[in-house]
């Protein structure tokens, strides 16, 4: 038996600690229990603490509440304790943690899904539903996985009876059957709008509200605070009329893109704010600059952002963030990894790992645990200019901490979306002979002389570095990149002497 504690980890500040989340909830309403008692408590252990939302924290209180997290844990050994967040890169700062991650839902599922919001919906679409979608599967597989998103096709469907054949044309739809929607239990009746914004005018100060937030970090808020937030959202949308109040009032009912979630609010679903971001880019006229400030940013809290971006406004995007990335790629290939005697693939493939990548490799003496391994990587000066992006345990004997930049993700979703930069290659060598000298950390860096780059290590260190990631025997082309960087070059050029406009 164990007594369960929820924390909310958006709700933790600088004046705020976890520990003072723990008295708030076993405080009675008319008393307060004494802070000794409960410290001497969680000191004994038996509890089962939740940490819910790592990835809510608002990225100012980001490293002082990791810090207060690790310290609270760390003194509190005996308890049990569940850390939930969609990825991010902050999470290798709890490196003794099992990962666990749910699967996505499978067709088979996601069709049950269908049926058992059907057997409570007056109006029975889903065996519709689920015929279109096994005709057009392909376009869906991606949504289908998302139990919330599989909900929000089946709203959609009820009014367009359409199937999206894309991330940026399912958001679209989801908003105009969310503004549209009609109450099915009472005859079709249409929710009235209290700001009298149409669909057009309320896309326009939404927009500029998710991009306001997502650049301060934020996904849930107080009320004062989210009224600031559309107050000064409205200062920025001039020729829009209306009043905060009743525009707050049809984003909670009439265009319920945010809910209440005890005393915050907040978006019914991140991806939400995160798409309506992305179209506020798409359509301001300062669009290029704000994407070359992004890709120059380094804020991870971007990368979905830009994902949608992608699919919006493809052009932009091509010649801001795939110019610099493939530029910055050739610059990183033509001079990185002099005077190494490998084969030429095998410098290849290593310069295509190290691409806005660190490493550094452990020889685990004894029982190393990986929050060991994460506190020498923390230490090491290696990683001053990148974040740890993860612990991996690889086998018996070895350790691999990876450091990161956001470049590397974009690149690893611009690789995603367009297979046609990478090619294959063969792994055949067992990085575990991986021979180590006398030290037991080794960082992964160009020096001719460090034992990882000599003949028999080179190799079988591509290939540690290669298992780690989901295609292990793909590579980026150094001459596909090329290619596609001066079809780019030629594209430009001719929108600066007007042919795109035949003049």
């Amino acid at each position: 038996m164990a007594i369960p504690l929820l924390i909310e980890l958006r709700n933790l500040r600088e004046d705020n600690s976890v520990l003072d989340e723990i008295f708030n909830q076993l405080n009675p309403i008319d008393k307060s229990f004494d802070h000794d008692m409960i410290l001497k408590f969680l000191e004994m252990g038996n509890f089962v603490i939740l940490f819910d939302g790592f990835d809510e924290i608002q990225l100012k209180n980001q490293e002082l509440i990791i810090k207060d997290l690790r310290n609270f844990v760390n003194k509190t050994i005996n308890n049990y304790f569940i850390l939930t967040s969609r990825p991010e890169g902050a999470l290798a700062s709890f490196g003794d943690f099992q990962l666990f991650k749910i699967l996505p839902l499978n067709k088979h599922e996601s069709f049950e899904l269908i049926r058992k919001y059907d057997s409570i919906c007056p109006i029975k679409i889903g065996d519709k539903l689920i015929e279109d979608i096994d005709k057009n599967f392909d376009q869906t597989a991606e949504l289908l996985e998302n139990p919330f998103l599989v909900s929000l096709i089946y709203s959609t469907y009820t009014y367009n009876k359409d199937i999206p054949s894309t991330k940026v044309t399912f958001y679209e739809e989801i908003y105009s059957a969310l503004y549209k929607r009609h109450d099915l239990s009472k005859d079709g009746w249409v929710r009235p709008k209290k700001s009298n914004l149409d669909l057009h005018q309320f896309k326009i100060i939404t927009r500029q509200l998710a991009f306001d937030t997502a650049v301060a970090g934020e996904v849930a808020y107080n009320e004062s605070e989210l009224l600031d937030y559309i107050e000064k959202a409205k200062q920025k949308c001039p020729g829009l009329e209306f009043k905060v109040f009743e525009y707050f009032d049809d984003l909670l009912s009439a265009v319920p893109l945010m809910q209440r979630d005890g005393a915050k609010i907040k978006w019914a679903h991140k991806s939400l704010q995160d798409y309506f971001a992305a179209d506020f880019i798409a359509f301001d006229s300062r669009k290029e600059e704000i994407v070359n400030r992004i890709y120059f940013s380094d804020r991870e809290g971007f990368y979905n952002i830009m994902s949608l971006y992608y699919e919006l406004d493809y052009k932009t995007f091509r010649r801001i963030i795939i110019k610099n990335l493939l530029q910055e790629f050739i610059d990183h290939f033509e001079k990185s990894y002099p005077n190494i005697d490998a084969a030429p693939e095998s410098i290849a493939a290593r310069k295509s790992e190290t691409f806005e990548q660190m490493f550094v490799i452990y020889k685990m003496p004894g029982q190393l645990q990986p929050n060991e391994i994460f506190d020498k990587a923390s230490e090491s000066a290696f990683f001053t200019d990148a974040r740890i992006r993860s612990i991996q345990i690889m086998g018996n004997s070895l350790a691999l901490a990876t450091g990161f930049s956001f470049k590397r993700k974009l690149m690893e979703m611009l690789l995603e979306k367009n297979s046609s930069l990478t090619t294959q290659v063969h792994n055949e060598s067992d990085y575990r002979q991986i021979k180590f000298g006398k030290s037991h950390t080794l960082e992964i860096n160009e020096e001719p002389n460090s034992i990882l780059n000599s003949k028999s290590n080179f190799i079988m260190v591509n290939n540690l570095l290669a298992s780690t990631r989901k295609q292990p025997n793909e590579i980026i082309d150094y001459s596909k990149v090329k290619l596609e960087l001066e079809k780019i070059e030629v594209e430009l050029q001719a929108e600066k002497s007007n042919q795109f406009l035949g003049i």
